[in-house]
């Protein structure tokens, strides 16, 4: 049975991102994350959350791995002789061995951001801004608590859901 709901999921963004779902388009594939990292590693020693930021900010602020990813990876690569950690002010930071350079030489990097072109990105970018403006409006009108602002938000959603699916339906 279809989940007529399910507004933001695989179903409702495009023909090139079916098996992500729409806000988590962006993921790495199993695997990917120990070259990802070294690759990052291999331009100057950082701290986990410093990781995440420089992998957001070369995807254009479309891919952030989740701490949930990167700190087992870094684990993971420690234990490997690929990376070494130091304790400084508080925080862990990794720095790439020679072992871990070799390795990110010899290992095909695959971002996740590079399998879009430029036009699918800019796109992306566009529809996901709109969408998520609306969720802090929706927070705002359910905590007014206000029984029929609520029930006008929700015949706003069904429509637009509706009208949304009708036109993914069009090709």
């Amino acid at each position: 049975m279809e989940d007529n709901n399910d507004i933001f999921g695989s179903r409702h963004f495009s023909k090139h991102h079916r098996h992500h779902g729409w806000f988590g388009a962006m993921q790495a594939q199993r695997g990917d994350m120990k070259p990802i990292i070294l690759n990052v590693l291999a331009e100057k020693p950082m701290h986990g959350y410093e990781i995440i930021r420089q992998l957001e900010e070369k995807s254009e602020g479309l891919w952030r791995p989740s701490p949930g990813s990167v700190y087992p990876t870094l684990q993971l690569l420690e234990d490997e002789d690929l990376v070494t950690s130091v304790e400084e002010n508080g925080k862990k930071v990794y720095t790439i061995t020679e072992k871990g350079m070799d390795e990110a030489k010899k290992t095909p990097i695959k971002n996740p951001w590079e399998k879009w072109d430029k036009g699918d990105i800019k796109k992306f970018i566009k529809v996901r801004v709109a969408a998520k403006q609306i969720l802090p409006a929706l927070m705002k009108i359910n905590e007014s608590e206000d029984d029929e602002k609520i029930e006008r938000a929700m015949k706003i959603i069904q429509d637009t859901a509706e009208k949304l699916q009708k036109l993914s339906d069009t090709e």
